[in-house]
């Protein structure tokens, strides 16, 4: 039996490691060089190209420390409220110095701090009723009408739709965690299900300014246009945006090639350059996310809040695209 010390085992430890991770390293530039792929010859990242490290950064540094500069303002978010909802009054009841009482002394001043905080979010059940009422000349049944939107005897409310729809798409939260959330902050008990159906019934209400964003990228004078890959119900799939100063187009496509232009822009565009967009999305209907997005992307320039946007597709408005 070899013996060897506990230094000796250790080393051996990390020399094996380290082996293995230049094996695995080998094994991915190998598969990367057959066929003489890289970044730029195919839609290979180019972080993955061999050779390549991402623990070496490209910053160069400025020579100055970090954090806030000399001059600089200042985050000014946060402030006091000239009106608070409440108002808490703290006095001492005795003098700390001599403990004379002092229940019956009035206040000479006060100074003042503040809390910003959320309320307890609870769900709301507004009932709609519709009532009967009898025609007295010929006693014929008139009822009154429920709003549209209210479809059936029970059923979740616009800004839970809108809230649903604004989650998953434009903070990439999943339909599971989306669930989660309304559970645990809410008390709704918001099925997957329910989430996929809200996403489905706002793309379809985005179809029209959705065709209008389109059209207005057609006349446009100068378009910006770029792709990203995604996953597609476990298939590779590409995110296709193309946009101006004020709009903003988003495909899913199952191709990243001319095919795309053709089907949406078959008489091609004035000018044309690149720029970033979209990150990655995985998970299904991409579609409705790209027609929603898109909406989002265009009209919150002018709502000034992508909520609402969002709440005004719930509500079945649609909002305008700018000219």
């Amino acid at each position: 039996m070899l013996t060897i010390s506990r230094l000796e085992y250790e080393g051996m430890k990390r020399e094996i490691s380290e082996l293995r991770m230049l094996v695995q390293q080998s094994r991915d530039e190998n598969s990367l060089l057959k066929g003489g792929k890289d970044s730029r010859t195919s839609s290979t990242a180019p972080s993955h190209d061999p050779g390549r490290s991402n623990r070496i950064s490209l910053r160069v540094s400025s020579g100055r420390k970090s954090g806030g500069q000399p001059g600089h303002r200042g985050s000014s978010t946060l402030s006091m409220s000239d009106t608070p909802d409440e108002t808490i009054d703290h006095y001492p009841c005795v003098c700390e110095q001599c403990g004379e009482d002092l229940q019956g002394v009035k206040s000479a001043s006060f100074s003042r701090r503040q809390l910003v905080d959320i309320p307890p979010v609870m769900p709301v059940y507004p009932e709609h009723r519709s009532h009967i009422k009898i025609c007295p000349l010929c006693h014929y049944e008139n009822r009154g009408s429920f709003p549209e939107v209210l479809q059936a005897p029970v059923q979740y409310g616009v800004r839970i739709e809108a809230t649903a729809g604004y989650l998953p798409v434009y903070q990439g939260l999943p339909y599971k965690r989306n669930s989660q959330l309304f559970r645990d902050l809410f008390g709704i008990r918001l099925s997957e299900g329910s989430v996929d159906t809200f996403l489905e019934r706002l793309a379809q209400k985005s179809n029209p300014v959705y065709e209008n964003i389109r059209e207005q990228i057609v006349e446009s004078a100068v378009v910006c246009a770029d792709e990203t890959g995604c996953r597609v119900n476990g298939k590779k799939h590409w995110f296709h945006v193309w946009q101006t100063a004020v709009l903003t187009f988003i495909v899913s496509f199952a191709h990243r090639g001319y095919a795309v232009i053709e089907k949406y822009f078959a008489d091609g565009f004035p000018v044309s350059f690149y720029a970033s967009q979209f990150q990655n999305v995985d998970g299904k209907g991409a579609d409705r996310y790209a027609k929603i997005r898109s909406v989002i992307d265009t009209t919150f320039k002018n709502e000034q809040d992508v909520y609402s946007t969002l709440v005004c597709l719930a509500k079945c408005r649609i909002v305008e695209v700018p000219e």
